[in-house]
């Protein structure tokens, strides 16, 4: 629950998903923000979600590390797929910006270079307001990677700057967003269950941090 923006894409040339991941670490230097170039073994699996009516209602594929698929044996979950790799960059913005990490990575399947991940960008305090750059620069580079490498790159970018590039519009997303979290929270303490949620701000909160 919170602002997050979605991507996905795919390409068949290696090296242009080499190029995406490189411009991402790039990017992320150039802002002192810590990043890490990784590549892991593991497989893709085809997951399913199912409706009330135990139908199908989508399926997708998923990459899994070796490392999580032991800890997914070790709980008694199984794993099958296509034996694959996965190579990319994590970025995590410093602090005070408290957002989740920013994965671009590839993985091979059927003979293309997918990606897909998410970042949740959310406000929930008025300490974390810088959170709103991260979701601004997020969505640039995005841009940039759909625009230069990857042109089937979709972006669902639910605090809608990607999509209208209006800094209000922004804003108003995460103080919309902050306010359903704290209602639900909110509710979620009458009924006697203990909800960390965090999240006080008011309407005004994080448009007196900006203005």
């Amino acid at each position: 629950m919170g602002v997050t923006v979605h991507w996905k894409g795919s390409t068949k040339d290696e090296d242009v998903a080499l190029k995406v991941v490189n411009y991402a670490y790039f990017m992320a230097k150039a802002l002192r923000w810590d990043a890490k170039l990784y590549k892991e073994q593991g497989i893709v699996q085809i997951d399913k979600v199912f409706n009330e009516s135990r139908k199908v209602e989508f399926a997708f594929p998923t990459f899994y590390g070796n490392e999580m698929i032991r800890k997914m044996e070790m709980r008694g979950e199984k794993v099958k797929g296509t034996k694959s790799y996965i190579f990319g960059v994590i970025i995590n913005p410093p602090p005070p910006m408290n957002t989740e990490s920013i994965e671009i990575s590839f993985y091979k399947y059927r003979g293309r270079y997918e990606m897909r991940a998410f970042c949740k960008t959310q406000v929930f305090n008025k300490k974390e307001i810088d959170n709103i750059v991260v979701h601004q620069i997020l969505a640039f580079m995005l841009k940039t990677i759909k625009s230069t490498w990857i042109p089937n790159l979709y972006i669902d970018d639910e605090g809608e700057f990607y999509n209208k590039w209006n800094f209000e519009v922004l804003t108003n997303s995460h103080i919309e967003s902050a306010e359903q979290i704290y209602l639900l929270g909110k509710e979620l303490q009458k009924a006697g269950i203990k909800a960390e949620i965090g999240v006080k701000l008011g309407s005004g909160a994080i448009e007196q941090g900006f203005f």
